[in-house]
């Protein structure tokens, strides 16, 4: 089978790139059982910040896409808009009494650590948790955020959750292996442009465990990916595509709650994570990693308000998966709790002063947002 739909539309005919859309949809006969983690940002195993809440997070999330197979009732209700902000930073979201929530976002510098290139332009009322995941810098298609809504009742445990992944502009949205068939199921373009369900049958527009999700072009041509896990499956009909009609893309950088004086020599970033709310902060207000390596050993700066975690959110206590610690190195500043963290311990940093000498560099700028930095590197 000839695939070209990957390739950017023809700036000059919607013809051409709907023909080549066209090809893209007859069918992928490939395996898609990787899909079934699709919903949660990229695993965190190999990094300190995985490791440090345990394997109860990893467990959680597994369970809240099996969670998806339940029909978990969803009512019309859920359709309700919540709307980024209109004033000068159109990528931050507004809490339900109109503050800028976070993060909150600002020009490229070109030495930040976080510059997305995908936002929601409109979520369903109640989605106001949200997790930011930039999982390798220089790789722009592994940038991806994740809203998560309220709990639905009924005795279901898990919040609703819809993660919104866009590719880079010469990129192709990669073919999962595994022994799963996988269909791409024509539906209602979005804004004009070529939209499909990843189904797991030609007539099933549903993938493995019951999650949704749905594949369009953006107005700049890019690839995007949107998947829902634990919301009705008559509602995500018009849902996914309203979100979906609603996704800005180009670049933003969050502004971040520290300082880093230099980056030791060797090491390189390797991934940031900025989590909003109870839910992916795992009880705290929110939760911000920026994450280094040095060859194979790899530490965490962690960065959160110096607040003691709600329980009800917190890793689980289990016999068999028990929360790791790990080696770190803190400190209280300006009403935050930042730490230096690895599972590799201190040895590997020695140069630099190990984990203390790294949190030495690190210097907290306050609980207020506004007085955060898009340049963090001092």
């Amino acid at each position: 089978m000839t695939d070209r739909t990957h390739d950017r539309p023809d700036d000059h005919t919607h013809d051409h790139a709907d023909a080549d859309a066209d090809q893209y949809g007859t069918r992928l006969a490939t395996g898609l059982t990787a899909l079934a983690d699709a919903p949660a940002p990229p695993s965190r195993l190999d990094t300190a910040w995985a490791i440090r809440t345990g394997r109860s997070r990893l467990r959680r999330r597994r369970a809240g896409v099996l969670g998806a197979v339940a029909a978990v009732v969803l009512g019309v209700s859920l359709v309700g808009a919540v709307l980024p902000s209109g004033d000068q930073d159109t990528w931050t979201t507004r809490t339900a009494d109109g503050a800028p929530g976070l993060p909150r976002f600002g020009p490229v510098t070109g030495d930040d650590a976080m510059t997305i290139n995908v936002t929601f332009g409109w979520l369903p009322a109640g989605f106001d948790q949200y997790s930011y995941t930039v999982t390798d810098a220089s790789t722009p298609s592994k940038r991806s955020i994740m809203a998560y809504g309220q709990k639905l009742g009924n005795g279901n445990p898990f919040n609703p959750q819809i993660s919104l992944h866009v590719y880079s502009p010469d990129e192709k949205p990669p073919v999962p292996d595994g022994n799963v068939q996988t269909h791409l199921i024509k539906t209602t373009p979005v804004n004009g442009h070529p939209a499909y369900w990843l189904g797991s049958a030609p007539d099933t527009p549903t993938g493995p465990g019951g999650q949704r999700t749905l594949r369009f072009r953006t107005p700049d041509g890019r690839w995007a990916d949107l998947t829902s896990v634990s919301l009705d499956q008559v509602a995500l009909e018009e849902l996914l595509p309203r979100v979906a009609a609603g996704v800005r893309t180009g670049r933003k950088t969050a502004s971040l709650p520290f300082t880093l004086k230099g980056v030791p020599a060797g090491y390189r970033q390797t991934a940031v994570y900025f989590d909003v709310g109870p839910v992916p902060s795992l009880g705290l207000p929110w939760v911000t990693h920026v994450d280094y390596a040095l060859g194979d050993a790899q530490l965490s700066i962690e960065v959160r308000p110096d607040v003691e975690p709600d329980p009800e959110y917190g890793p689980q206590q289990d016999s068999q998966f028990p929360p790791a610690e790990l080696p770190k190195a803190c400190k209280s500043q300006e009403g935050l709790r930042l730490c230096v963290q690895s599972t590799d311990g201190p040895a590997p940093f020695a140069a630099a002063g190990g984990l203390q000498g790294w949190l030495d560099r690190v210097t907290g700028l306050g609980t207020d947002p506004a007085g955060w930095t898009v340049d963090f590197v001092r």
